[in-house]
């Protein structure tokens, strides 16, 4: 972007100050160089035990043989594991806008007049007369069922679930006892 253009907001570019740069390092291990180092420990290892194996020796040559295969694989490790250093440099850029000169537009704007309106509407209501109720419409107080020969009380959650087909209504407890129907045990009829 360069000075004195305008930008997407409308404010003009009037400067760009460039802050001092960050630099900043990191140290990163190399993987080749430590596999590497793996294989050649491992190498190391066998051939210790193969000397181990076919040779015999002191109690103290073993023990010189081993420090000296330690030795060998620190100066190798030494020179084969080695860090890289990465430095990443970041810049920072300040950007200076001057404001948009924003200019006053008057504009006479019409506005619609609402007028409220109260109507009075006159209808008549029809209320119907209260029907009488049918000994059809009352629920029975106990509810019993062909299948399970068991009554309930109508209110009984069990009552509920007593299909249409074996379904009986009455009033009388003593009815039902009558028939050989037994009483519920969640109601307690």
């Amino acid at each position: 972007m360069y000075e004195n253009e305008p930008t997407q907001f409308g404010g003009i570019l009037t400067g760009i100050n460039q802050l001092e740069p960050q630099i900043l390092e990191s140290k990163i291990s190399d993987k080749k160089g430590f596999y590497g180092a793996l294989i050649i420990g491992t190498i190391l290892v066998l051939v210790a035990l193969l000397i181990l194996n076919s040779f015999e020796m002191s109690y103290d040559k073993y023990i010189l043989l081993g420090a000296s295969l330690v030795v060998i694989y620190a100066i190798i490790l030494f020179f084969m594991v080695k860090e890289k250093v990465v430095h990443e440099v970041r810049e920072k850029e300040i950007h200076h806008y001057e404001r948009p000169v924003i200019k006053e537009v008057i504009r006479e704007v019409e506005k619609p007049v609402f007028k409220t309106v109260i109507e009075e509407i006159i209808k008549p209501v029809i209320i119907e007369a209260p029907q009488p109720i049918l000994e059809e419409d009352v629920p029975k107080k106990y509810i019993a069922s062909k299948q399970t020969k068991r009554y309930h009380l109508y209110t009984c959650r069990l009552a509920k679930l007593i299909k249409p087909e074996y379904k009986i209504e009455e009033d009388d407890k003593s009815w039902m006892k009558r028939r050989g129907y037994e009483a519920c045990k969640v109601c307690k009829p």
